[in-house]
């Protein structure tokens, strides 16, 4: 996290990377990030990094975890939809679970079943769906 600063600044860092950035005073900034602005104020180089967990309060980094637990799901559900996988231990480990059981765990937590159910239930209501549409249309 880039600490207090008056003017604009470059963020330069390797490899992939996002960032929000949010403009505070600096009574604000205490009374959200928990610290004193001169712990924030730029060094001797002009510039100030303060690792996020040391400054944002736990419901945030909650959110964050939450945020990619559910894009992390949705890009599992994806691929399963699609069948965009061998088998389900493989989209395990491609959608970052240590293996089936974590996986199926997730999906349980999420959504109330395992994504076999999901997958299943799913393809009915698509056929459903194609039935319904098929219905509807006439000559």
């Amino acid at each position: 996290m880039g600490g207090l600063q008056t003017q604009g600044a470059w963020t330069r860092q390797q490899g992939r990377w996002s960032g929000v950035h949010l403009a505070l005073d600096p009574l604000a900034a205490r009374g959200l990030l928990g610290m004193p602005a001169a712990e924030l104020a730029p060094g001797a180089d002009g510039h100030t990094t303060v690792e996020a967990d040391a400054v944002l309060p736990r419901e945030v980094r909650a959110l964050a975890d939450r945020l990619a637990r559910l894009t992390r799901f949705e890009h599992a559900a994806a691929r399963v939809h699609g069948g965009g996988h061998r088998n389900l231990t493989d989209l395990a480990h491609a959608t970052g679970h240590a293996d089936l059981a974590h996986l199926d765990a997730e999906w349980r937590d999420l959504i109330g079943c395992s994504p076999t159910t999901w997958l299943a239930q799913e393809r009915r209501n698509v056929h459903a769906e194609e039935e319904t549409v098929g219905a509807d249309s006439g000559p």
